[in-house]
């Protein structure tokens, strides 16, 4: 791998079944974050779902698609993986372009080096489904990370800056130990919201420090609503278990500093339930 100079050669040293496409993820706006976040939540599942679904014949007779997903705004992409093309079908009989594309991750080798592989796209277009065979040298490989791009890659946006989906939750709290993420989080104490995209319902708590405890921040706090979790709220948990925890979307109200007083922790966490009302129509029983 060390003397491949661009994806063509690469998908040509590996043998990867051709006709071969690239899925070139679109990193204009917030979709850096969404695509991004996507891959490194759901990792080769994700890519195979977004392959999927076309609102046209993208990859027309494509027996291999490329997934490429951007990492920054500098046409820089992460290879997210190889997919045979098992079948395409039009279930839709009023619209034809709309496609449905059964695709599988390859066993082929390359794979090993998903989420390792780095390529600049040096002479972009805005065409995103592109065939290898004309497109691929102008994906150059610029380098070979020593462990597979993580979340460990993506630095905190800032407090106000995420609503944090599940998966993206799981992802951001459970798996980035030492992580931007964890520095930050665990540095302010503060007032958060979780509300069910489904429902409309939503639950406010709050991350202080009791007298005598260490206090991880808001960091610390959330570890207890990993993996669905409700961290001891009863309403919460009833709503989980009644709904499921899918659709739950994590966020942040209001920050303070970390050694802020309880009680001024609590005020302002009474202030948002009051102004969201979510003791009468939400997810909070006091």
């Amino acid at each position: 791998m060390i003397f491949i100079e661009n994806i063509k050669q690469m998908a040509d040293e590996c043998g990867l079944a051709a006709p071969v496409y690239l899925h070139v993820f679109p990193h204009h706006g917030d979709k850096l974050s969404k695509y991004r976040d996507k891959f490194v939540s759901g990792w080769a599942n994700a890519m195979v779902d977004e392959n999927r679904f076309q609102n046209n014949n993208n990859f027309k007779s494509a027996k291999t698609i490329i997934s490429l997903v951007p990492i920054d705004h500098d046409e820089r992409y992460i290879f997210a993986g190889a997919y045979n093309v098992l079948s395409r079908s039009h279930p839709k009989e009023d619209d034809q372009n709309y496609t449905v594309i059964e695709n599988e991750l390859s066993d082929n080798p390359i794979n090993n080096c998903i989420g390792r592989l780095v390529f600049k796209w040096t002479s972009p277009v805005r065409n995103r489904y592109l065939k290898l065979a004309n497109n691929g040298g102008s994906f150059t490989l610029v380098e070979m990370k020593e462990r597979p791009y993580g979340v460990q890659d993506i630095a905190f946006p800032g407090f106000y800056s995420f609503h944090l989906n599940r998966l993206e939750f799981d992802a951001r709290i459970g798996g980035a130990m030492g992580s931007s993420w964890e520095e930050a989080l665990s540095s302010v104490s503060g007032v958060y919201v979780i509300t069910d995209m489904k429902t409309g319902q939503s639950y406010i708590g709050s991350a202080y420090s009791e007298s005598g405890l260490p206090n991880r921040g808001i960091w610390g706090r959330w570890q207890g609503y990993l993996k669905g979790g409700n961290n001891g709220n009863t309403l919460l948990g009833d709503h989980i278990q009644k709904h499921g925890a899918e659709n739950l979307v994590y966020s942040i109200l209001h920050i303070m500093d970390i050694g802020s007083r309880k009680e001024d922790v609590i005020r302002m966490e009474t202030f948002y339930k009051t102004a969201f009302g979510t003791r009468i129509h939400g997810l909070n029983k006091n």
